[in-house]
């Protein structure tokens, strides 16, 4: 129990509390002299104690401010007897109200006994030592509510009335003892009403009880008994959750002020006004309507505000401004709603919204503003326009933020949003975000599950950064967008619905700052995702995929319009989608997968980097220039390397890298497998090509743009082009070296060959078809290579354009007639000469402009049965500046007794036809060749009348047969033309001719 006793008054003014200018004014002092006074040890001259009665005397003043009136309270320790810890005595009252009183504070345990321990709080308005929580009046038991209280007729207390505010310690310092503040509070509270000494209160409890004003209950009648309702007892409440029942509760305990209490010394000392800590709403619609709220006054900025179910579950009540409102903690909960109406509801601390159909409603023009604002289980912030302004917004999984009507919102954080929860925008709003701070927005949460709605409306967070990656969910409809203008990265848990519509303005859009995307997915849809509209999405910002599933639906299309980096991913693909990379775009590995006719349209200028690798059955489309860097692989499908207008360049390798392409596609085109663009190999390196191998290995591909062709020296001769049959009809540009094609290529007429200077080699090692109409220009050479064979049709000139045979060369359709600069064979080399007849268009012939240098084999075969007569001649090489060397192996030409021989001139070469034992090319049978074919007897061919590539028996019968033998007119002839036998006089007549003519790369000049 608590005891009231007489006291003695001595100031202390340097404790007194600071009167309030209007209400009660109490002041505090400290008297160490007072009746029966101790300085305990514990607090000695009552340093911490004085705070706390400042402390206590503040509280009251703040809820007692509708008159004037002053309470001078004087303070001291006491032993107190019998297990009391405090005393209140009243010493002086003026009207009904006391004016004075003594408080006595016990500082031992019985009389003299161990010192008794206290929680000297050192911040006693400050709870947080303490799980504090309300207990109302729907929590108390039929039973308790009728022993505490007496309900008048006809009244409905208020389901949220406070009966008691108390909690346990959660410190150790706060567990260690009785809370001071509580026990001074409750000191207090004896003179400031509940005094069985004070007239007035004993004039209210004549009843037993304390007659609350109803204005202070929303007009119910209710009224608190006394303790046991006893006369002697009058200054207690029954109630034991009051902070005037009889006993504290204990130790490590505290307890304050409630409705109950306060309504009580409202009642005995007839206070007007009462300003709670706690304001309960309870009903009314109008915020700002002093009726509505427990003790008839709406909230300050110290008071917490409570909008609930007040009056019974089912019963959802609104809380409308019609002004400003203000709060220092504000709760709305159970079903109940506050509405701005277009006025600022402005709280000092936290707004927790919490429980299912619980909202806040931020109407156009109005604006909530919080310390943090916390939004949980279901409940709701709705916003049709105006301003949410916070310190921090934390939306819990379950509960949203949401964008209900058109029109533009913002929401400003000053620290952090963390949504746990669901931010969603409908109604064609606008909900704009803005900060300063770095790491402004915690998109998906503490858990990875929050979400993101703009499917009825746009989302922006225009200033402040992005905590971490996104794991959660996104949704964007078509004509509206999440913008994001700091980096963002989407995490492999992530899913993002973009379910864009077909008309203009109608794309899903992700726009703002650059987006990393690690993984997740990312579906592409029309609106609704029925597939019975074309949908659009785009990503307006910069892109860097490094992983992620994308999947795009049906005629649906996904635009990156920006830079784009793409180093891994899977993008699948339904019929007739579309994936567009509309910027710079970067590909490293990306997997296109298609359900029938989708297309991935390069547009911008692409880079295809270091190991790319495209898998694709469907239609790549390469409309910006390409650079490729390193290797790139595609496979599958069709892949349009020149794009839908047909000007791609595509460029192998840059200055810093080599690059390679290879593609294994059914077609290199969408229709015809005619490439139109640029294909440059400036910086292809060693090892740079494009390999263009088609599925179907009778497919060809035509090179009907441009294909520059860079190499390096003679010593590499690097490959640039390989694959499947090539065919040019454009322009082929060989740069001033050397390089090579390993394809099977033609030349058709409509084809030009620049050559760039004098070391430029265009080097053949597949098969070679050079059309009559090709048009060479330049000073280079065109090498058939060892590995290659190559046919020169006839009426073929190359101009200034040499022609180096090392492979197998032809001339024309059978036969042919081909005009070069200058030719040189080397020892691999095998010219396959054709004679149809002894016109010369019935047999080859290759006109050289300048010298030819002979090496390797001449095979000579006889078409359509013809046989030659002996005697004539076919001049099968003219070279007016010289020719040099010799074929080291002549094969064919033999026909029965009938072969054809060769002649070497100064500047021509002739086939001769005579008798196959004339060895020596005299158009006789003798002596003469018996004796060559004794020396080439069973080594060499010179002795060959057979045509077996050998001088043996055979050979010699064929002698025997012919000897003696002479053609009398080609005897004759050859007498008329000085046609010598390849004697040493020829030989030498050679060399005289190859010291003179000095061949050059397309030039010939005689040195004199």
């Amino acid at each position: 129990m608590i005891r009231r006793a007489a006291s003695l008054v001595i100031l202390w003014a340097g404790l007194s509390a600071v009167p309030s200018a209007v209400g009660i004014t109490i002041n505090t002092s400290y008297n160490p002299a007072g009746a029966g006074a101790v300085n305990p040890a514990f607090d000695l001259n009552a340093v911490q104690l004085a705070p706390i009665f400042n402390a206590a005397a503040n509280f009251y003043e703040d809820v007692f401010e509708d008159f004037d009136h002053t309470l001078t309270v004087n303070f001291w320790y006491m032993d107190i007897a019998d297990g009391t810890i405090g005393d209140h005595d009243l010493v002086s009252q003026a009207g009904g109200r006391e004016t004075a009183a003594n408080i006595q504070i016990d500082t031992n345990v019985g009389t003299g006994g161990a010192p008794r321990t206290y929680y000297f709080d050192p911040t006693p308005t400050n709870n947080d030592e303490f799980d504090m929580a309300q207990t109302l009046w729907r929590d108390a038991s039929g039973t308790q509510r009728t022993d505490w209280f007496n309900v008048s007729v006809g009244s409905t207390v208020p389901d949220t009335f406070e009966i008691g505010f108390s909690g346990p310690a959660n410190t150790p310092a706060a567990q260690a003892g009785f809370d001071m503040f509580s026990l001074v509070l409750h000191e207090l509270g004896h003179a400031l009403g509940l005094s069985g000494a004070n007239t007035s209160t004993q004039n209210e409890t004549m009843d037993g009880d304390y007659d609350f004003n109803p204005n202070f209950l929303f007009g119910q009648g209710l009224a608190a008994d006394t303790v046991d309702q006893a006369s002697d007892f009058i200054g207690h409440l029954d109630a034991s959750t009051a902070l005037m029942f009889p006993s504290l509760g204990g130790s490590s305990q505290r307890r304050l002020p409630s409705h109950t209490d306060l309504l009580a010394m409202a009642a005995s000392h007839i206070y007007d006004e009462v300003d709670m800590p706690r304001r309960e709403f309870y009903g009314g619609g109008d915020w700002n309507d002093d009726s509505n709220w427990s003790g008839a006054r709406p909230p300050d900025f110290n008071d917490d505000a409570f909008v609930r179910a007040s009056q019974g579950a089912g019963v959802n009540l609104t809380a409308s401004l019609s002004n400003v409102g203000v709060a220092q903690n504000l709760t709305v909960a159970e079903g109940a709603n506050v509405d701005t109406n277009g006025f600022r509801l402005d709280v000092g601390n936290d707004v927790t919204v919490t429980g299912i159909d619980s909202d806040v409603l931020i109407n156009a023009g109005g604006e909530l503003e919080a310390d943090e604002i916390f939004i949980q289980d279901q409940a709701e912030i709705q916003m049709d326009g105006g301003t949410l302004d916070a310190r921090r917004l934390t939306i819990d999984a379950g509960a949203q933020l949401e964008g209900v009507a058109g029109g533009a919102m913002t929401v400003d954080i000053a620290e952090r949003l963390v949504n746990n929860g669901v931010i969603d925008v409908d109604g064609g709003a606008v909900m704009t975000f803005q900060s300063a701070a770095a790491s402004a927005w915690d998109l998906d949460g503490l858990s990875g599950d929050g979400q993101l709605f703009a499917n009825g409306g746009s989302l922006i967070f225009d200033t402040g950064g992005v905590v971490d990656a996104f794991d959660g969910e996104m949704t964007v409809d078509g004509g509206f967008f999440l913008r994001i203008d700091a980096p963002w990265t989407f995490s492999p848990g992530a899913v993002l619905d973009m379910n864009g519509g077909s008309g203009a303005g109608q794309s899903a859009r992700i726009v703002g700052g650059a987006v990393t995307i690690n993984g997740g997915t990312i579906d592409v849809d029309d609106v609704g995702g029925d597939g019975l509209t074309d949908g659009i999405a785009e990503f307006d910002g910069p892109v860097e995929i490094r992983a992620g599933a994308f999947s795009v639906g049906a005629d649906d299309r996904l635009d990156f319009d920006n830079t784009t980096t793409v180093q891994n991913g899977v993008f699948t693909l339904a019929q007739n989608a579309t994936i567009s990379f509309d910027g710079v775009t970067t590909v490293d590995t990306a997997d296109f997968t298609f359900a029938g006719d989708g297309q991935v349209v390069f547009n911008g200028p692409t880079t295809h980097s270091f190991n790319t690798v495209i898998n694709s059955n469907g239609l790549v489309r390469q409309n910006g220039d390409a650079v490729i860097i390193g290797s790139m692989t595609v496979d599958g499908g069709v892949f349009d390397l020149d794009g839908t207008a047909g000007t791609t360049t595509i460029a192998l390798g840059n200055v810093s890298n080599n690059g390679s392409m290879t593609l294994n596609v059914d077609q290199l085109d969408t229709i015809n497998n005619v490439f139109d663009g640029t294909i440059e190999t400036a910086e292809a390196g060693i090892v740079g090509r494009l390999t263009v191998n088609l599925t179907d290995p009778d497919d060809a591909w035509t090179m009907n743009g441009t294909l520059n062709l860079s190499g390096s020296g003679p010593l590499f001769q690097p490959v640039r082009v390989a694959g499947s049959d090539m065919i040019v009809s454009g322009t082929v540009n060989v740069a001033n070296n050397s390089v090579a094609i390993s394809a099977d290529t033609t030349f058709n007429a409509a084809s030009t060959i620049n050559t760039a200077g004098g070391n430029s080699e265009l080097i053949m090692r597949g098969a070679t078809v050079v059309a009559a109409g090709a048009d060479f220009n330049g000073l280079g050479t065109l090498v058939n290579d060892a590995s290659g064979e190559m046919i020169l049709l006839d009426g073929l000139d190359t101009a200034f354009v040499d022609l180096d045979n090392e492979g197998v060369l032809r001339l024309g359709a059978s036969p042919g007639q081909v005009e070069v600069n200058g030719f040189m064979q080397t020892s691999s080399g095998v010219w396959e000469v054709e004679i149809g007849g002894a016109v010369a268009s019935q047999f080859d012939s290759l006109a050289v402009d300048s010298t030819a240098e002979l090496d390797g084999t001449i095979t000579l075969s006889l078409l359509g049965g013809y046989v030659p007569e002996v005697g004539v001649t076919f001049d099968i090489l003219t070279a007016p500046f010289g020719v040099s060397g010799v074929f080291d192996t002549i094969l064919g030409g033999v026909d029965g007794a009938t072969r054809i021989g060769v002649l070497y001139h100064p500047t021509l070469v002739q086939l001769l036809a005579t008798f196959s034992a004339d060895f020596d090319l005299d158009l006789d049978v003798d002596g003469d060749d018996l004796a060559l074919w004794q020396g080439a007897y069973g080594a060499t061919g010179v002795g060959d009348a057979n045509g077996d590539g050998d001088s043996d028996g055979a050979d010699f019968m064929a002698w025997q047969q012919q000897l003696g033998s002479v053609a009398a007119m080609a005897a004759a002839t050859i007498a008329e033309v000085g046609v010598p036998e390849p004697t040493a006089w020829t030989l030498a007549w050679g060399c005289v001719m190859a010291s003179l003519a000095v061949r050059r790369r397309g030039v010939w000049s005689i040195d004199l």
